[in-house]
């Protein structure tokens, strides 16, 4: 998918949003500038979150409640940029976000533990990579976790 300003990339988050089963998780990938954070604010706004959404850089998460239908869910936003090991994540509770059956988690930065990741069960489980083509440009695609590399 080809998205030509900032407003197609974090559309194209919603409607990615819309069609999301949980418990699921995203693991995004892309160089700074990619527009990760814009297509993360897309999304959560498909999920029907009005909080702003900010990259958790320095928090490493931040999560959001949300409703869909009657279901009481969590919305976990994770930048893994300053992490230098899976066991990091262990230190700071992974396994009970990861468990979660009424969360969606999305990873920022999350490439290098894809196969830490695929070790958890989940309905939903995307790669999505946005690739820089120039300024506003960019290339998405999305691929599921559990496919062959």
């Amino acid at each position: 998918m080809i998205t030509h300003s900032w407003e197609e990339t974090e559309k194209f988050g919603f409607d990615f949003a819309e069609k999301f089963e949980y418990p699921g998780i995203i693991i995004l990938d892309g160089q700074l500038g990619a527009g990760k954070t814009v297509f993360v604010r897309g999304f959560s706004r498909g999920l029907g979150i009005t909080q702003e959404i900010t990259s958790p850089t320095f928090l490493i998460v931040n999560s959001y409640p949300f409703r869909k239908k009657d279901d009481h869910l969590f919305f976990h936003h994770f930048d893994l940029y300053r992490i230098t090991g899976f066991d990091e994540l262990y230190y700071i509770g992974i396994e009970e976000y990861l468990e979660q059956k009424n969360a969606i988690t999305i990873f920022e930065w999350g490439v290098p533990y894809i196969n830490d990741f695929k070790q958890y069960k989940f309905r939903s489980a995307y790669l999505v990579s946005l690739e820089i083509l120039d300024e506003e440009t960019r290339n998405i695609s999305v691929k599921s976790l559990y496919d062959p590399v």
